[in-house]
Protein backbone atom coordinates (compact mmCIF):
# COMPACT_ATOMS: atom_id res chain seq x y z
CA UNK A 1 0.00 0.00 0.00
CA UNK A 2 1.51 3.42 -0.91
CA UNK A 3 2.80 5.38 2.08
CA UNK A 4 0.42 8.25 1.28
CA UNK A 5 -2.48 5.90 1.96
CA UNK A 6 -1.28 4.93 5.44
CA UNK A 7 -2.86 6.89 8.26
CA UNK A 8 -1.01 7.14 11.58
CA UNK A 9 -2.60 4.88 14.19
CA UNK A 10 -1.62 6.21 17.59
CA UNK A 11 -4.57 6.14 19.99
CA UNK A 12 -7.76 4.20 20.36
CA UNK A 13 -10.61 5.48 22.46
CA UNK A 14 -14.23 4.58 22.71
CA UNK A 15 -17.04 6.91 23.67
CA UNK A 16 -20.68 5.91 23.73
CA UNK A 17 -23.91 6.05 25.70
CA UNK A 18 -24.92 3.27 28.01
CA UNK A 19 -27.91 3.58 30.34
CA UNK A 20 -28.00 7.30 29.60
CA UNK A 21 -24.45 7.87 30.83
CA UNK A 22 -21.55 9.15 28.79
CA UNK A 23 -18.81 6.51 28.94
CA UNK A 24 -15.25 7.47 28.03
CA UNK A 25 -13.00 4.44 28.04
CA UNK A 26 -9.30 4.55 27.38
CA UNK A 27 -8.38 1.45 25.42
CA UNK A 28 -4.71 1.70 24.54
CA UNK A 29 -2.10 4.00 23.10
CA UNK A 30 1.27 3.10 21.75
CA UNK A 31 2.48 6.66 22.13
CA UNK A 32 0.41 7.71 25.16
CA UNK A 33 2.26 9.79 27.73
CA UNK A 34 1.94 9.50 31.50
CA UNK A 35 -1.07 10.62 33.50
CA UNK A 36 -0.20 12.11 36.91
CA UNK A 37 -2.14 11.13 39.98
CA UNK A 38 -1.80 10.66 43.74
CA UNK A 39 -3.46 10.03 47.00
CA UNK A 40 -4.26 13.17 48.89
CA UNK A 41 -4.21 14.49 52.27
CA UNK A 42 -7.10 16.29 53.74
CA UNK A 43 -6.45 19.00 56.24
CA UNK A 44 -8.43 21.80 57.76
CA UNK A 45 -7.77 24.60 60.16
CA UNK A 46 -10.36 24.84 62.92
CA UNK A 47 -10.82 26.91 66.07
CA UNK A 48 -10.62 25.28 69.47
CA UNK A 49 -13.21 22.72 68.39
CA UNK A 50 -11.40 21.09 65.46
CA UNK A 51 -7.73 20.72 64.44
CA UNK A 52 -5.70 19.63 61.45
CA UNK A 53 -4.40 16.19 60.56
CA UNK A 54 -3.61 14.96 57.06
CA UNK A 55 -5.63 11.93 56.11
CA UNK A 56 -5.17 9.52 53.22
CA UNK A 57 -7.96 8.69 50.85
CA UNK A 58 -7.45 5.34 49.22
CA UNK A 59 -8.35 5.15 45.56
CA UNK A 60 -7.19 3.41 42.41
CA UNK A 61 -5.16 5.27 39.84
CA UNK A 62 -6.98 8.33 38.56
CA UNK A 63 -7.11 8.54 34.79
CA UNK A 64 -8.36 11.60 32.92
CA UNK A 65 -11.50 11.36 30.87
CA UNK A 66 -10.41 11.45 27.27
CA UNK A 67 -12.22 11.77 24.00
CA UNK A 68 -12.53 11.52 20.86
CA UNK A 69 -14.77 8.86 19.30
CA UNK A 70 -12.90 5.66 18.52
CA UNK A 71 -10.68 5.26 16.62
CA UNK A 72 -9.66 8.77 15.54
CA UNK A 73 -8.90 9.62 11.95
CA UNK A 74 -6.22 12.34 12.26
CA UNK A 75 -6.78 13.58 8.71
CA UNK A 76 -9.18 12.57 5.96
CA UNK A 77 -7.67 9.81 3.78
CA UNK A 78 -5.82 11.15 0.76
CA UNK A 79 -7.15 8.24 -1.27
CA UNK A 80 -10.56 7.34 -2.60
CA UNK A 81 -12.76 5.01 -0.64
CA UNK A 82 -12.61 2.58 -3.55
CA UNK A 83 -8.80 2.50 -3.42
CA UNK A 84 -8.88 2.02 0.34
CA UNK A 85 -11.39 -0.82 0.00
CA UNK A 86 -9.29 -2.51 -2.70
CA UNK A 87 -6.24 -2.47 -0.43
CA UNK A 88 -8.30 -3.70 2.52
CA UNK A 89 -9.76 -6.57 0.50
CA UNK A 90 -6.23 -7.47 -0.60
CA UNK A 91 -5.36 -8.00 3.07
CA UNK A 92 -3.53 -4.76 3.96
CA UNK A 93 -4.05 -4.50 7.70
CA UNK A 94 -3.72 -0.73 7.94
CA UNK A 95 -6.19 -0.29 5.11
CA UNK A 96 -8.57 -2.63 6.92
CA UNK A 97 -8.29 -0.58 10.11
CA UNK A 98 -8.73 2.69 8.21
CA UNK A 99 -11.77 1.35 6.41
CA UNK A 100 -13.11 0.24 9.79
CA UNK A 101 -12.52 3.78 11.02
CA UNK A 102 -14.62 5.15 8.17
CA UNK A 103 -17.55 2.89 9.03
CA UNK A 104 -17.13 3.47 12.76
CA UNK A 105 -17.29 7.24 12.33
CA UNK A 106 -19.45 7.58 9.24
CA UNK A 107 -16.58 9.20 7.35
CA UNK A 108 -17.43 9.05 3.64
CA UNK A 109 -19.83 6.16 4.22
CA UNK A 110 -22.96 5.58 6.24
CA UNK A 111 -22.21 4.97 9.91
CA UNK A 112 -22.15 1.19 10.39
CA UNK A 113 -20.46 -0.15 13.56
CA UNK A 114 -21.12 -3.75 12.45
CA UNK A 115 -19.11 -3.33 9.23
CA UNK A 116 -16.49 -1.41 11.19
CA UNK A 117 -16.09 -4.37 13.52
CA UNK A 118 -15.81 -6.82 10.59
CA UNK A 119 -12.91 -4.85 9.05
CA UNK A 120 -11.16 -4.45 12.39
CA UNK A 121 -11.56 -8.18 13.00
CA UNK A 122 -9.96 -9.02 9.65
CA UNK A 123 -6.86 -7.06 10.65
CA UNK A 124 -6.89 -8.47 14.17
CA UNK A 125 -6.95 -12.03 12.87
CA UNK A 126 -3.71 -11.21 11.03
CA UNK A 127 -2.20 -10.44 14.47
CA UNK A 128 -2.14 -6.68 13.84
CA UNK A 129 -1.90 -5.45 17.44
CA UNK A 130 -3.77 -2.11 17.13
CA UNK A 131 -6.68 -3.90 15.50
CA UNK A 132 -6.64 -6.57 18.20
CA UNK A 133 -7.05 -3.86 20.80
CA UNK A 134 -9.92 -2.21 18.91
CA UNK A 135 -11.72 -5.53 18.52
CA UNK A 136 -11.37 -6.12 22.26
CA UNK A 137 -12.74 -2.66 22.97
CA UNK A 138 -15.74 -3.21 20.72
CA UNK A 139 -16.54 -6.54 22.35
CA UNK A 140 -16.31 -4.84 25.73
CA UNK A 141 -18.60 -2.02 24.65
CA UNK A 142 -20.98 -4.12 22.61
CA UNK A 143 -20.44 -1.90 19.60
CA UNK A 144 -20.91 -3.56 16.23
CA UNK A 145 -20.91 -6.95 17.93
CA UNK A 146 -22.62 -8.59 20.90
CA UNK A 147 -21.31 -7.62 24.33
CA UNK A 148 -18.76 -10.26 25.39
CA UNK A 149 -16.33 -9.47 28.20
CA UNK A 150 -14.44 -12.74 27.81
CA UNK A 151 -13.71 -11.94 24.15
CA UNK A 152 -12.86 -8.36 25.14
CA UNK A 153 -10.26 -9.51 27.64
CA UNK A 154 -8.84 -12.08 25.26
CA UNK A 155 -8.28 -9.59 22.43
CA UNK A 156 -7.14 -6.73 24.67
CA UNK A 157 -4.60 -8.93 26.43
CA UNK A 158 -3.24 -10.33 23.17
CA UNK A 159 -2.93 -6.86 21.69
CA UNK A 160 -1.38 -5.34 24.80
CA UNK A 161 1.23 -8.10 24.97
CA UNK A 162 2.25 -7.37 21.39
CA UNK A 163 2.24 -3.59 21.87
CA UNK A 164 4.46 -3.71 24.95
CA UNK A 165 4.85 -2.05 28.36
CA UNK A 166 2.85 1.15 27.78
CA UNK A 167 -0.16 -0.72 26.44
CA UNK A 168 0.17 -3.28 29.24
CA UNK A 169 -0.06 -0.46 31.77
CA UNK A 170 -3.17 0.93 30.08
CA UNK A 171 -4.78 -2.50 30.22
CA UNK A 172 -3.97 -2.58 33.92
CA UNK A 173 -5.97 0.64 34.30
CA UNK A 174 -8.92 -0.96 32.52
CA UNK A 175 -8.87 -3.92 34.88
CA UNK A 176 -8.58 -1.72 37.97
CA UNK A 177 -11.38 0.64 36.94
CA UNK A 178 -13.64 -1.87 35.18
CA UNK A 179 -15.75 -1.06 32.13
CA UNK A 180 -15.01 -2.78 28.84
CA UNK A 181 -13.37 -5.70 30.64
CA UNK A 182 -16.32 -6.18 32.99
CA UNK A 183 -16.25 -5.66 36.74
CA UNK A 184 -13.08 -4.18 38.28
CA UNK A 185 -10.42 -6.81 38.96
CA UNK A 186 -7.58 -5.39 41.05
CA UNK A 187 -5.58 -8.61 41.01
CA UNK A 188 -5.58 -8.77 37.21
CA UNK A 189 -4.85 -5.04 37.08
CA UNK A 190 -1.83 -5.54 39.31
CA UNK A 191 -0.47 -8.28 37.05
CA UNK A 192 -0.59 -5.93 34.05
CA UNK A 193 0.90 -3.05 36.03
CA UNK A 194 3.74 -5.37 37.00
CA UNK A 195 4.31 -6.41 33.38
CA UNK A 196 4.44 -2.77 32.39
CA UNK A 197 6.81 -1.84 35.22
CA UNK A 198 9.15 -4.79 34.66
CA UNK A 199 9.16 -3.89 30.98
CA UNK A 200 10.69 -0.54 31.90
CA UNK A 201 7.72 1.79 31.57
CA UNK A 202 8.10 4.56 34.15
CA UNK A 203 4.37 5.27 34.31
CA UNK A 204 3.82 1.55 34.87
CA UNK A 205 6.22 1.78 37.80
CA UNK A 206 4.23 4.67 39.27
CA UNK A 207 0.98 2.78 38.80
CA UNK A 208 2.35 -0.36 40.41
CA UNK A 209 3.69 1.63 43.36
CA UNK A 210 0.34 3.37 43.81
CA UNK A 211 -1.39 -0.01 43.56
CA UNK A 212 0.66 -1.34 46.50
CA UNK A 213 0.24 1.93 48.41
CA UNK A 214 -3.57 1.75 48.26
CA UNK A 215 -4.26 -1.95 48.31
CA UNK A 216 -7.88 -2.91 47.85
CA UNK A 217 -10.13 -5.90 47.37
CA UNK A 218 -7.88 -8.96 47.51
CA UNK A 219 -4.74 -6.79 47.38
CA UNK A 220 -2.92 -6.13 50.68
CA UNK A 221 -1.17 -2.83 51.22
CA UNK A 222 2.59 -3.27 50.85
CA UNK A 223 4.51 -0.12 51.72
CA UNK A 224 7.89 -1.68 50.99
CA UNK A 225 6.94 -2.49 47.39
CA UNK A 226 5.11 0.81 47.04
CA UNK A 227 8.17 2.75 48.13
CA UNK A 228 10.42 0.76 45.77
CA UNK A 229 8.34 1.32 42.65
CA UNK A 230 7.34 4.89 43.42
CA UNK A 231 10.96 5.85 43.98
CA UNK A 232 11.95 4.34 40.61
CA UNK A 233 9.14 6.25 38.91
CA UNK A 234 9.96 9.50 40.74
CA UNK A 235 13.62 9.26 39.79
CA UNK A 236 12.46 9.03 36.16
CA UNK A 237 10.44 12.21 36.53
CA UNK A 238 6.91 10.74 36.60
CA UNK A 239 4.77 13.15 38.61
CA UNK A 240 2.47 10.37 39.84
CA UNK A 241 5.50 8.68 41.39
CA UNK A 242 6.85 11.92 42.81
CA UNK A 243 3.52 12.85 44.34
CA UNK A 244 2.87 9.51 45.99
CA UNK A 245 6.47 9.13 47.12
CA UNK A 246 6.23 12.58 48.71
CA UNK A 247 3.00 11.49 50.40
CA UNK A 248 4.71 8.41 51.86
CA UNK A 249 7.54 10.52 53.28
CA UNK A 250 5.03 13.03 54.64
CA UNK A 251 3.09 10.33 56.46
CA UNK A 252 6.03 8.07 57.33
CA UNK A 253 4.55 5.12 55.45
CA UNK A 254 7.08 2.32 54.99
CA UNK A 255 9.85 4.71 55.92
CA UNK A 256 10.71 7.26 58.58
CA UNK A 257 8.71 10.47 58.31
CA UNK A 258 10.88 12.90 56.37
CA UNK A 259 9.36 16.28 55.61
CA UNK A 260 12.40 17.46 53.65
CA UNK A 261 12.11 14.55 51.23
CA UNK A 262 8.34 14.93 51.12
CA UNK A 263 8.63 18.61 50.26
CA UNK A 264 11.19 17.95 47.53
CA UNK A 265 9.09 15.37 45.72
CA UNK A 266 5.77 17.12 46.21
CA UNK A 267 7.14 20.40 44.90
CA UNK A 268 8.52 18.69 41.79
CA UNK A 269 5.17 17.01 41.10
CA UNK A 270 3.20 20.15 41.88
CA UNK A 271 5.25 22.24 39.48
CA UNK A 272 4.45 19.69 36.77
CA UNK A 273 0.76 20.22 37.41
CA UNK A 274 -0.08 17.25 39.65
CA UNK A 275 -3.21 18.49 41.40
CA UNK A 276 -2.99 16.29 44.50
CA UNK A 277 0.66 17.24 44.97
CA UNK A 278 -0.33 20.92 44.76
CA UNK A 279 -2.82 20.45 47.58
CA UNK A 280 -0.32 18.55 49.72
CA UNK A 281 2.38 21.12 49.03
CA UNK A 282 -0.03 23.79 50.24
CA UNK A 283 -0.47 21.82 53.45
CA UNK A 284 3.31 21.70 53.96
CA UNK A 285 3.68 25.46 53.48
CA UNK A 286 0.68 26.03 55.75
CA UNK A 287 2.20 23.95 58.55
CA UNK A 288 5.89 24.71 57.99
CA UNK A 289 6.90 21.12 57.28
CA UNK A 290 9.98 20.72 55.10
CA UNK A 291 10.02 24.45 54.50
CA UNK A 292 9.44 27.70 56.34
CA UNK A 293 5.81 28.41 57.19
CA UNK A 294 4.37 30.55 54.41
CA UNK A 295 0.62 31.05 54.58
CA UNK A 296 0.52 33.15 51.40
CA UNK A 297 2.23 30.47 49.32
CA UNK A 298 0.10 27.77 50.96
CA UNK A 299 -3.02 29.65 49.90
CA UNK A 300 -1.73 29.97 46.34
CA UNK A 301 -1.15 26.22 46.04
CA UNK A 302 -4.55 25.45 47.54
CA UNK A 303 -6.09 27.80 44.99
CA UNK A 304 -4.33 26.13 42.05
CA UNK A 305 -5.69 22.72 43.00
CA UNK A 306 -9.10 24.05 44.01
CA UNK A 307 -9.64 25.75 40.67
CA UNK A 308 -9.45 22.41 38.86
CA UNK A 309 -11.91 20.78 41.24
CA UNK A 310 -9.76 18.98 43.83
CA UNK A 311 -12.21 18.61 46.73
CA UNK A 312 -9.77 18.72 49.69
CA UNK A 313 -8.09 21.78 48.19
CA UNK A 314 -11.46 23.47 47.65
CA UNK A 315 -12.11 22.98 51.36
CA UNK A 316 -8.64 24.21 52.31
CA UNK A 317 -8.79 27.24 50.02
CA UNK A 318 -12.20 28.10 51.42
CA UNK A 319 -10.75 27.68 54.89
CA UNK A 320 -8.15 30.31 54.04
CA UNK A 321 -11.00 32.74 53.33
CA UNK A 322 -12.76 31.59 56.50
CA UNK A 323 -9.76 32.38 58.72
CA UNK A 324 -8.14 35.15 56.69
CA UNK A 325 -5.07 32.94 56.32
CA UNK A 326 -2.55 34.13 53.74
CA UNK A 327 -4.96 36.73 52.42
CA UNK A 328 -8.25 38.47 53.11
CA UNK A 329 -11.07 36.99 55.16
CA UNK A 330 -14.24 36.61 53.11
CA UNK A 331 -17.06 34.44 54.43
CA UNK A 332 -18.97 34.51 51.13
CA UNK A 333 -15.94 33.18 49.26
CA UNK A 334 -15.34 30.63 52.00
CA UNK A 335 -18.86 29.28 51.52
CA UNK A 336 -18.43 29.40 47.72
CA UNK A 337 -15.48 26.99 47.87
CA UNK A 338 -16.36 24.84 50.88
CA UNK A 339 -20.03 24.08 50.26
CA UNK A 340 -19.64 22.32 46.87
CA UNK A 341 -16.84 20.16 48.26
CA UNK A 342 -18.97 19.30 51.30
CA UNK A 343 -21.96 18.38 49.14
CA UNK A 344 -19.67 16.23 47.00
CA UNK A 345 -18.82 14.23 50.13
CA UNK A 346 -15.48 15.64 51.27
CA UNK A 347 -15.36 15.10 55.04
CA UNK A 348 -13.01 18.00 55.72
CA UNK A 349 -15.34 20.38 53.91
CA UNK A 350 -18.30 18.96 55.85
CA UNK A 351 -16.50 19.76 59.12
CA UNK A 352 -15.85 23.27 57.84
CA UNK A 353 -19.54 23.66 56.96
CA UNK A 354 -20.35 22.58 60.52
CA UNK A 355 -18.09 25.31 61.81
CA UNK A 356 -19.65 27.91 59.51
CA UNK A 357 -23.15 27.15 60.77
CA UNK A 358 -22.09 26.51 64.36
CA UNK A 359 -20.39 29.91 64.63
CA UNK A 360 -22.62 31.81 62.22
CA UNK A 361 -19.78 32.78 59.89
CA UNK A 362 -21.50 34.64 57.07
CA UNK A 363 -24.72 32.70 57.66
CA UNK A 364 -27.37 32.61 60.38
CA UNK A 365 -26.18 30.47 63.28
CA UNK A 366 -27.80 27.05 63.08
CA UNK A 367 -26.59 24.49 65.63
CA UNK A 368 -28.80 21.76 64.19
CA UNK A 369 -27.29 22.24 60.74
CA UNK A 370 -23.82 22.21 62.29
CA UNK A 371 -24.57 18.90 64.01
CA UNK A 372 -25.88 17.48 60.70
CA UNK A 373 -22.68 18.40 58.85
CA UNK A 374 -20.47 16.93 61.57
CA UNK A 375 -22.53 13.75 61.51
CA UNK A 376 -22.13 13.44 57.72
CA UNK A 377 -18.36 13.58 58.17
CA UNK A 378 -18.47 11.18 61.12
CA UNK A 379 -20.55 8.70 59.13
CA UNK A 380 -17.60 8.46 56.72
CA UNK A 381 -15.31 7.54 59.61
CA UNK A 382 -13.68 10.97 59.67
CA UNK A 383 -11.93 11.61 62.99
CA UNK A 384 -12.65 15.34 62.89
CA UNK A 385 -16.32 14.67 62.24
CA UNK A 386 -16.49 12.14 65.08
CA UNK A 387 -14.91 14.66 67.44
CA UNK A 388 -17.28 17.37 66.22
CA UNK A 389 -20.33 15.20 66.91
CA UNK A 390 -18.90 14.42 70.34
CA UNK A 391 -18.51 18.13 71.05
CA UNK A 392 -22.11 18.75 70.05
CA UNK A 393 -23.19 16.11 72.56
CA UNK A 394 -20.93 17.57 75.24
CA UNK A 395 -22.42 21.05 74.99
CA UNK A 396 -25.90 20.16 73.73
CA UNK A 397 -25.37 21.97 70.44
CA UNK A 398 -28.03 20.92 67.94
CA UNK A 399 -28.74 17.73 69.89
CA UNK A 400 -29.68 16.77 73.44
CA UNK A 401 -26.70 16.97 75.81
CA UNK A 402 -25.22 13.54 76.53
CA UNK A 403 -21.87 13.48 78.32
CA UNK A 404 -21.52 9.70 78.10
CA UNK A 405 -21.90 9.83 74.32
CA UNK A 406 -19.51 12.79 74.16
CA UNK A 407 -16.76 10.96 76.05
CA UNK A 408 -17.16 7.82 73.94
CA UNK A 409 -16.88 9.81 70.72
CA UNK A 410 -13.91 11.82 72.01
CA UNK A 411 -12.13 8.59 72.88
CA UNK A 412 -12.88 7.11 69.47
CA UNK A 413 -11.58 10.21 67.69
CA UNK A 414 -8.50 10.33 69.93
CA UNK A 415 -7.69 6.71 69.12
CA UNK A 416 -7.77 7.73 65.44
CA UNK A 417 -5.25 10.50 66.12
CA UNK A 418 -7.54 13.55 66.22
CA UNK A 419 -5.44 16.14 68.02
CA UNK A 420 -8.36 18.16 69.35
CA UNK A 421 -9.97 15.05 70.81
CA UNK A 422 -6.72 14.19 72.59
CA UNK A 423 -6.29 17.72 73.93
CA UNK A 424 -9.95 17.98 74.97
CA UNK A 425 -9.80 14.66 76.84
CA UNK A 426 -6.63 15.80 78.58
CA UNK A 427 -8.45 18.83 79.97
CA UNK A 428 -11.46 16.69 80.94
CA UNK A 429 -9.23 14.24 82.88
CA UNK A 430 -7.54 17.18 84.55
CA UNK A 431 -10.86 18.67 85.68
CA UNK A 432 -12.83 15.47 86.15
CA UNK A 433 -15.26 16.78 83.59
CA UNK A 434 -17.48 13.88 82.49
CA UNK A 435 -14.76 11.40 83.47
CA UNK A 436 -13.03 10.40 86.69
CA UNK A 437 -10.24 12.85 87.46
CA UNK A 438 -6.87 11.39 86.45
CA UNK A 439 -3.98 13.86 86.41
CA UNK A 440 -1.51 11.22 85.20
CA UNK A 441 -3.63 10.53 82.11
CA UNK A 442 -4.21 14.27 81.70
CA UNK A 443 -0.47 14.92 81.59
CA UNK A 444 0.18 12.05 79.22
CA UNK A 445 -2.48 13.19 76.74
CA UNK A 446 -1.55 16.87 77.02
CA UNK A 447 2.06 16.11 76.15
CA UNK A 448 0.93 13.94 73.23
CA UNK A 449 -1.32 16.67 71.82
CA UNK A 450 1.23 19.42 72.45
CA UNK A 451 3.80 17.43 70.52
CA UNK A 452 1.34 17.47 67.61
CA UNK A 453 1.05 21.26 67.80
CA UNK A 454 -2.13 21.76 69.88
CA UNK A 455 -2.17 25.18 71.52
CA UNK A 456 -5.09 24.01 73.69
CA UNK A 457 -2.90 21.22 75.09
CA UNK A 458 -0.08 23.71 75.66
CA UNK A 459 -2.49 25.83 77.71
CA UNK A 460 -3.40 22.74 79.72
CA UNK A 461 0.27 22.08 80.46
CA UNK A 462 0.74 25.71 81.51
CA UNK A 463 -2.17 25.29 83.95
CA UNK A 464 -0.74 22.05 85.34
CA UNK A 465 2.68 23.56 86.02
CA UNK A 466 1.09 26.71 87.42
CA UNK A 467 -1.09 24.78 89.87
CA UNK A 468 1.23 21.83 90.49
CA UNK A 469 -1.32 19.27 89.32
CA UNK A 470 0.29 16.03 88.14
CA UNK A 471 3.66 17.82 88.03
CA UNK A 472 5.74 19.85 90.49
CA UNK A 473 4.62 23.48 90.58
CA UNK A 474 6.95 25.41 88.28
CA UNK A 475 6.11 29.02 87.29
CA UNK A 476 8.93 29.10 84.74
CA UNK A 477 7.71 26.03 82.86
CA UNK A 478 4.17 27.30 83.14
CA UNK A 479 5.21 30.56 81.47
CA UNK A 480 7.09 28.64 78.76
CA UNK A 481 4.05 26.54 77.89
CA UNK A 482 1.82 29.60 77.96
CA UNK A 483 4.14 31.40 75.53
CA UNK A 484 4.11 28.38 73.22
CA UNK A 485 0.32 28.34 73.28
CA UNK A 486 0.20 31.99 72.21
CA UNK A 487 2.92 31.59 69.55
CA UNK A 488 2.56 30.62 65.92
CA UNK A 489 1.39 27.11 65.04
Amino acid sequence: MPESMRLPITMYFISMRRAGLSLHLLVVSVLLGGCATSEVTRQKTEPEAIVVLPEVRSAPVDEPAVGPVVPPVPNPPRVSLATLRTAAEAGDVQAQVNLGNCYNQGAGVELDPRQAFEWYEKAAKQNYAPAMVIVGAMYGAGRGVGLDYAQARQWLEAGADKLGPKAQGELGVLYVTGGIVGEPDLIAGGRWYEKSALGGDAIGMARLGTYYLNGGKGVPVDYEKALHWLRLAAERGVSMGESNLGWMYMRGLGTDRNYDEAFKWLRSAAEKGDVKAQGNLGWMYDNGHGTATDKVTARQWFQKAAEVGDLPSMSNFGNCYLNGTGGPRDYAQALHWIEPAAKAGNAGAQCNMARIYGEGLGVKTDKVAAFMWYRLAADQGDAGGIYGVGRCYKYGNGVAQDMTMAVALYQKAAAMGAVNAISALSRMYLKGDGVDKDVKKALEMALQAADLGSSFAEETLAMMYRDGEGVPKDPVKSAEWSAKAKGPH
